[in-house]
């Protein structure tokens, strides 16, 4: 197993909503206590500068640069344009089993042991979703089998070489208007779960993908997965956000294009 698996990051020097680089080498220093520099690749995205490169270069690991896949999903809340869907380049590996990490994660314990297992794709719960009408809807709507669950993006395992094979479906449908908005900057996230509900999902035990913005503290997890970047007001928001029942927010949406302010807005 080991022979044939990658670990991938994505990212770009982006000042805002976070020091990406700053996050990955940080990330990939305590990666590198399990795993060979050998077999981590980060893919560099724009904008890109010097002085994070040479950073990244420093940590000798493979260093591919790379442009932007898609148009920006959404604004962050300072109205500038923001990429996502760095996440895509994982497919691009040639490898049998490719890791995804989070640039705010940190590895603490032998991750191959979280690895182990009889299983296509492997990621940590965020949420049940059997009670959100808008998560079905979307799978309903691209007539694809549907996962009664959300899965955290912060930690990924694909194995058996299944992101070869979703690498163009997953691309087109990262651009297509998937009816679910629970949050427009997981739009990646979400067309993935599109692509590998047909396959063999496992669910990650809290202890090997810890969220430190929801679980009780743990000192035995492998990958701890922690807040960086948006000040308190915006994870508020967001968390609240989160717990809207769909049928309100797409009363909300309405509002909102009708010029009527909403509980979001700042009048």
């Amino acid at each position: 197993m080991e022979e044939n698996t990658e670990f991938v990051y994505s990212l770009s020097s982006q000042p805002y909503p976070n020091h990406m680089v700053k996050d990955a080498v940080r990330s990939i220093m305590s990666l590198k206590n399990w795993v060979s520099p050998g077999q981590i690749t980060v893919y560099y995205t724009p904008p890109r500068n010097e002085h994070d490169l040479n950073a990244l270069r420093e940590l000798e690991v493979n260093i591919e640069l790379v442009e932007n896949e898609v148009e920006p999903f959404s604004l962050n809340i300072l109205g500038k344009s923001t990429p996502y869907g760095e996440m895509w380049h994982l497919c691009k590996s040639d490898a049998d089993t490719v890791v995804w990490l989070d640039n705010d994660t940190i590895v603490t314990r032998n991750i191959w042991e979280v690895i182990e297992g009889n299983y296509d794709f492997k990621a940590r719960s965020e949420e049940d979703k059997s009670t959100d009408p808008g998560w079905y809807e979307m799978f309903e709507k691209f007539d694809r089998k549907p996962m009664d669950w959300r899965f955290n993006a912060g930690f990924l395992v694909f194995k058996n070489g299944i992101h070869k094979e979703i690498k163009e479906e997953w691309k087109i449908l990262m651009e297509s208007d998937l009816g679910y908005y629970n949050a427009p900057t997981m739009q990646d996230a979400h067309a993935l779960a599109l692509c590998v509900s047909k396959f063999r999902c496992e669910k990650m035990s809290p202890e090997e993908h810890i969220m430190e913005w929801g679980d009780k503290p743990k000192p035995n997890g492998y990958v701890y997965h922690y807040i960086t970047g948006y000040d308190a007001k915006t994870q508020i928001r967001n968390a609240v956000r989160r717990r809207i029942p769909e049928p309100l927010k797409k009363k909300i949406r309405k509002w909102k294009s009708q010029g009527t302010p909403s509980m979001f807005s700042h009048k």
